[in-house]
């Protein structure tokens, strides 16, 4: 009788190809933490607002004991995750993101390697060399924690893991709720692979509806429906186009994945284009339907090419399925150019390090700035909010959006912070602007640091 592919996989665990391949596991994994370290010291959590968000609605709700959601529609995933830590220091906070980012890393070239992919460290480490990726792996954001569940989920349903798949399903979902977009390629999987009953896809949909209704239960309980709401931006042409060209890989890897797909696209038309073998054709099309799920979702807000990782991370599996391996490496080479080459309208890693940095300094500045101030006066931070408020450690009542643009917290000297200038506050001569922060009316006065 033919063994099922686990049950064969099972049977050679112990053999030295499969303890070859954990080693190239522990090599990316470990290639991934090294190539983080020079970026975490002294960074903080990133430069990004909703990094310090999502540590704010932690140490709220610690302080409060009500749920603070870090911004709509509630991240329940990330939020339970800063609550646990909200104690430790800035650093545990992006250490742990990058062992994250490892662990899904891993998941994604594990998954390349069980669809049949020779070259699979290659797709790992172009994944984990990717501008968006490295930038995000190292600040507590919650794009690699979606990524890292995703991959997980896939791999678990390449593996025949049902419940397992639902529970990272629904892990994804909970870490950023735009991973539904994403999950498209689990669904096309379970519906067009015949492992797949309609038992398992049942106890599938029920561990994933199971997790994220348990994790959104309480910031439901507590906010009502009104918290599902979604973002609106303005959209702009030129910026949705820089994201989308050059957002995940900087213009040396939009360029590079060019040339390649120009190069694949001769070779196929001389010899034929490659037909994946068994499941892996459906993988083909699930990973392609999820890519275009997830640009159509880009689309409605596309504000930052971090959302685009879970397809950044597909295009790779993509990759290693349709190229052959000296293509992949030079995509490779080009996914390292875009990442450390300075200043081609994406910042290199270096530079969003040195930034981020730059800006830790300048904002605890500000904070013993705003000190200084008598009792009572107010200061429009716009932005820089969220950081200014850690950094000072104010107690920030609970809300729907603490550190949005309503929010204005009065610091433990009197002095108030606020996001926004309102029309209440005309006239009076206390109220001052943030350097460098754009948004605030100009006639304010700068604060002097």
């Amino acid at each position: 009788m033919r063994l099922r592919e686990r049950d064969a996989g099972q049977l050679t665990r112990g053999t030295p190809d499969a303890r070859r391949h954990r080693l190239g596991y522990l090599a990316l994994a470990v290639g991934v933490v090294l190539t983080r370290l020079p970026f975490v010291p002294g960074a903080g959590l990133g430069r990004d607002p909703d990094a310090w968000r999502i540590y704010l609605a932690g140490r709220i709700t610690a302080d409060s004991g009500t749920y603070t959601p870090s911004r709509p529609p509630g991240y329940p995933g990330m939020e339970a995750v800063a609550l646990a830590l909200h104690a430790l220091p800035w650093w545990v906070f992006a250490t742990l993101t990058t062992l994250v980012t490892a662990a899904g890393v891993v998941a994604f070239a594990a998954l390349a390697r069980d669809l049949g992919v020779r070259a699979w460290p290659l797709v790992g480490a172009g994944l984990a060399l990717t501008n968006v990726v490295w930038v995000n792996s190292t600040a507590f954001m919650d794009y690699t924690w979606a990524l890292a569940a995703l991959g997980g989920a896939l791999l678990a349903v390449r593996r025949q893991r049902p419940v397992p798949a639902g529970v990272l399903v629904g892990l994804a979902v909970a870490f950023r709720p735009s991973s539904a977009a994403a999950a498209t390629a689990v669904l096309v999987v379970v519906l067009l692979v015949p492992w797949w009953t309609l038992r398992r896809v049942l106890a599938l949909g029920a561990a994933a509806a199971a997790v994220s209704l348990a994790l959104f239960a309480v910031p439901l309980a507590t906010f009502g429906p009104g918290l599902i709401t979604a973002a609106t931006e303005p959209f702009q042409l030129e910026r949705t186009v820089r994201l989308l060209v050059a957002g995940p890989a900087g213009v040396p890897g939009a360029v590079g994945l060019a040339v390649v797909a120009g190069a694949a696209a001769v070779r196929w038309a001389r010899r034929g284009r490659p037909v994946p073998a068994g499941d892996a054709r459906v993988w083909v099309l699930a990973l392609v339907t999820s890519v275009v799920a997830q640009l159509a979702a880009f689309l409605l807000l596309p504000v930052d090419a971090g959302y685009l990782m879970p397809a950044v991370a597909m295009t790779w599996l993509l990759g290693g399925l349709l190229l052959v391996r000296a293509e992949l490496a030079v995509l490779v080479g080009a996914a390292v150019a875009g990442s450390l080459l300075p200043g081609l309208l994406v910042p290199s890693v270096v530079e969003v390090g040195a930034d981020r940095r730059a800006t830790l300094v300048e904002t605890a500045a500000m904070v013993a700035a705003i000190e200084e101030l008598p009792p009572g006066a107010l200061v429009v931070t716009r932005g820089r909010l969220p950081q200014l408020l850690a950094l000072a450690g104010a107690e920030v009542p609970p809300g729907m959006d603490p550190a949005g643009t309503a929010a204005r917290v009065t610091l433990p000297g009197g002095q108030q912070v606020s996001y926004a200038y309102r029309a209440a506050d005309e006239g009076r001569r206390d109220v001052y602007r943030l350097p460098g922060v754009a948004g605030a009316p100009a006639h304010l006065p700068v604060l002097p640091l």
